[in-house]
């Protein structure tokens, strides 16, 4: 019974001492003093990288994919997005390729040899006409002093209408192949249709294959190669470059302080060492009713070429200058519930102080009340009490 009262009482002197040492041994604590001075406002905020349209590439001819962009390619103006494949058309390209070159080789032909041919013959036959002629003028002069036959005169008048018959076809088919005669219009008319059959064939093949039509970043593939796809299946989903907007959504307390072509620096949380500027092209007219917030977006004269659709970035706008602020670091400011306060030496003492903030800039607060300018401000780690006695190890201006 009395090893139990012994304990008991040494347990109650252990706790006397521990508070005797808490509450009068001091603490040893850094502080620093209040700076009084100009602040930059600066508003923090992250938004996402976005493009205002995005172009789908549909394919207008049935076929196999042998070739397509991939997801996150670059790709310049005229440049290759996708191609396909298909052999009949090739084929038919091929038949009506060289019904062409025959079309062709007939009117060359016309020109430079049957016309020719054609001047040959009706010459021909107009001088057979004309011995013809002259030898039924004979056979005329000898029927009449009985040498000849009447046979014979008759024989020779069907041959002199025979060759005259000669005369007028040589002469319709000579005026047939003349320039911009009948056969010649027919042969380039033909030649025409061949060329046209071909083009169309080549503008259907043409469309097998995808162009870029501008500067363009891929955003999606929708197709693989080797894949068969039918007139009209979407094959990519493409974004201008140079074109893209970042849409971020700010505290409607900012408000009042944006405006149009405000500048902000810009860093991607994928590359956090390279920072870029970007100034806002456009403030939404109306708050979010659900998030009190304000669409903001903004625009760059240079986009990075690392930048892609859907990136989060994160923003820091610069507002208004206040002077003859009163700042304090924030690692100095303590926060319960909805009430801010420091701990502050007073009479070597820890104080509890509360105090009002006003605007942030990066780790510089604003105080709005609550603290003189030549408080010492405690920055420690060490869980204080209010009323324990501190020592100032070291102050920093």
């Amino acid at each position: 019974m009395l090893k139990k009262i012994l304990f008991a009482l040494s347990f109650v002197l252990a706790l006397i001492l521990s508070n005797y040492w808490v509450t009068h041994l001091p603490i040893k604590v850094n502080t620093i003093k209040p700076q009084t001075g100009s602040l930059q406002v600066t508003i923090l905020a992250t938004g996402q990288v976005q493009s205002p349209s995005a172009s789908l590439i549909n394919h207008e001819i049935a076929g196999v994919v042998v070739a397509i962009a991939n997801e996150g390619q670059a790709v310049k103006k005229g440049a290759l997005l996708a191609r396909t494949e298909d052999p009949e058309n090739s084929a038919l390209l091929a038949q009506a390729t060289q019904a062409e070159s025959q079309a062709l080789l007939r009117l060359n032909r016309l020109k430079r040899i049957e016309r020719k041919q054609s001047q040959h013959n009706a010459d021909k036959a107009t001088l057979l006409w004309q011995q013809a002629v002259r030898q039924h003028q004979d056979n005329l002069a000898l029927a009449n002093t009985g040498q000849i036959s009447p046979e014979q005169l008759r024989l020779s008048a069907e041959n002199m209408a025979l060759k005259e018959q000669d005369v007028k076809i040589a002469t319709l088919q000579q005026q047939a192949l003349l320039t911009n005669g009948i056969d010649e219009k027919l042969a380039f008319s033909q030649w025409q249709q061949a060329q046209a059959h071909v083009a169309q064939l080549q503008a259907k093949i043409d469309k097998q294959t995808s162009i870029a039509p501008f500067d363009a970043i891929v955003l999606e593939r929708n197709v693989s190669v080797g894949q068969y796809i039918k007139q009209g299946d979407n094959l990519l989903k493409i974004v201008p470059v140079g074109q893209q907007q970042i849409i971020a959504r700010l505290d409607e307390r900012w408000l009042s302080e944006l405006h149009l072509q405000q500048e902000a620096t810009v860093v991607a949380d994928a590359y956090p060492e390279q920072k870029f500027i970007a100034y806002i092209t456009y403030i939404a007219p109306q708050i979010s009713d659900t998030r009190g917030t304000v669409e903001v977006r903004l625009t760059s004269k240079q986009w990075p070429e690392f930048l892609r659709e859907g990136m989060t970035v994160s923003l820091e706008l610069s507002t208004q200058k206040i002077n003859q602020a009163v700042i304090i670091d924030s690692k100095a400011i303590q926060q319960t519930g909805n009430q801010y306060w420091v701990w502050v030496v007073d009479q070597q003492k820890a104080k509890k102080q509360t105090i009002r903030l006003g605007e942030r800039s990066g780790n510089q607060v604003q105080v709005l009340s609550g603290l003189r300018v030549d408080a010492q401000v405690i920055i420690t780690d060490q869980l204080l009490t209010d009323s324990q006695r501190v020592t100032v190890a070291a102050s920093a201006e």
